[in-house]
């Protein structure tokens, strides 16, 4: 009989404010981590970085955006450095979910990729950073 390993996962709540400058056109990104325990702030606490301690899925949600805009996906200067393995967007674009396996202690920019209903030009978000950091909790893909 073989033993089984089991790794819990915990989940990650980012709010995403995205405002459009209307004299200049420029985009803005907020990204706010959702705190469960501080009903006097429902959008969160602003940040830019995530810190990833173990086996998680990061949700992104977007909380505020003009009208029309949805996520398309994520992209990646390192997509194979083993700190995000996989990225899906819901069917209405509201939310993007990156699945964090904890291979590595690392770090990545990870640029959200929004789309809009008036034309066919892409935003890309700055980089929310996700780092990885304590006890390595999964081996890497292939071990």
């Amino acid at each position: 009989m073989s033993d089984i390993t089991t790794t819990s996962f915990s989940g990650i709540l980012v709010n995403v404010i995205v405002d459009i400058d209307n004299n200049t056109g420029n985009c803005s990104f907020k990204y706010y981590l959702f705190n469960p325990n501080n009903p006097d702030n429902p959008v969160g606490e602003e940040t830019s970085t995530i810190t990833v301690n173990g086996p998680s899925v990061i949700i992104y949600n977007l909380y505020k955006a003009p009208e029309g805009m949805h996520f398309l996906g994520a992209a990646s200067k390192t997509p194979y450095n083993g700190v995000i393995e996989q990225a899906f967007v819901n069917p209405t674009g509201s939310q993007i979910i990156l699945e964090d396996l904890h291979v590595m202690e690392e770090s990545a920019s990870i640029h959200l990729i929004i789309g809009n209903s008036s034309n066919k030009l892409l935003l890309m978000s700055p980089d929310p950073q996700v780092i990885n950091k304590g006890d390595i909790k999964c081996p890497p893909p292939g071990h």
